[in-house]
């Protein structure tokens, strides 16, 4: 039996008998996930959800995984920015009448993650829309502008990365709202332990939760892509610091540790093996990141930033990364335009 027929085979089982008015319809989702290269298809429901994913009851064991994957901003996702957004491959969650299916995100490699949270993009497409040119020298300028003002800078308030950060990038950077959002869940288990209770904080970036087509036409499809900040209570905030702590030595190192469960049980494009065995996470670890992942990439660009600016006050020259390269900014822009039209088509789609 080849990939294909195993995948239809998968998605007859799923969903039951087929009417004959709803089989062009389940064509097009055949043939999404066959072609679709930004999302590989969950084999069963085996990650189960309670009520809606926000949230977050990201105490619930049978929830997390599947909530650090939606939490994932739509910018970094594959699905937004291609050229044309695919319906239902972007959904997290696509509840087709009366069923289910889940789709796990593809990303962005870290490089294009890193230089997104670098040159200070917003995922608000109100805010920056269509064309949006982010300043390339955008550190260096500040730094300049700081000197010239001659300003009290002493050794320890240059190493001070969340002064000189807030400084240079605007509140609705990606760079920005994922170092708030960090250190809001690093301080709740402290908190917690001497049963403080803090104001709820925000979710910040768009991201999308789940698609339904009740109605079995994709055409009728909406989604529920999230444009207002989101609340997520401090319990959740804890189990956030608790997943964090489960990731010992970063994101790079821990994908296939923390992830090979959920991703073992996923229909990949590439999965040549027999019908049961899980794809190898080796083809697709690069393109796998959660939103714990990606708190610990913003975290490494907030430490080189900070190396950036104490360098430019020793007047010292300091190796970019590779992420900080302006010559990646055209493949940001074409990556942005393709995000923003995808977001308000999307949008469009909400109830």
């Amino acid at each position: 039996m080849s990939y294909a027929e195993k995948l239809r085979a998968y998605l007859d089982n799923l969903l039951g008998p087929i009417e004959p008015r709803f089989e062009q319809d389940i064509n097009s989702i055949f043939e999404a996930v066959v072609e679709d290269d930004c999302s590989i298809l969950v084999r069963n429901n085996s990650v189960k959800q309670k009520n809606s994913i926000i949230g977050l009851m990201l105490n619930n064991n049978y929830n997390i995984n599947l909530s650090l994957f939606i939490l994932i901003p739509n910018l970094f996702r594959l699905c937004f920015i291609q050229e044309k957004i695919t319906v239902p491959t972007f959904c997290p969650i696509f509840i087709y009448r009366s069923d289910k299916m889940l789709f796990l995100p593809l990303t962005l490699t870290k490089k294009y993650i890193q230089a997104f949270l670098y040159f200070g993009y917003s995922s608000d497409i109100y805010k920056y829309p269509y064309p949006y040119h982010p300043n390339k020298t955008l550190v260096q300028d500040k730094i300049n502008d700081f000197i010239k003002k001659k300003r009290n800078l002493t050794n320890s308030s240059f190493t001070d990365v969340y002064y000189f950060v807030s400084q240079i990038y605007s509140s609705d950077s990606l760079l920005i709202q994922f170092n708030n959002f960090y250190r809001d869940i690093m301080k709740s288990k402290n908190l917690a332990a001497n049963e403080k209770i803090e104001c709820n904080k925000y979710i910040s970036w768009f991201y999308t939760t789940e698609c339904s087509c009740l109605n079995g036409n994709l055409n009728d499809t909406f989604s529920i892509t999230r444009t207002k900040p989101a609340i997520i209570p401090q319990t959740d905030l804890v189990t956030l610091n608790n997943a964090i702590s489960s990731f010992p030595t970063g994101a790079t190192d821990n994908i296939a540790l923390q992830k090979s469960s959920f991703i073992s049980n996923t229909y990949s494009k590439n999965d040549l093996t027999t019908y049961g065995v899980a794809p190898t996470i080796e083809l697709v670890k690069d393109k796998v990141y959660t939103l714990i992942d990606i708190l610990f990439l913003a975290q490494e660009v907030l430490q080189d930033v900070q190396i950036e600016i104490s360098y430019a006050f020793l007047s010292k020259c300091y190796s970019k990364k590779d992420y900080m390269n302006p010559e990646l900014l055209p493949e940001l822009d074409n990556y942005y335009k393709n995000y923003y039209y995808n977001t308000l088509n999307v949008i469009s789609m909400n109830p």
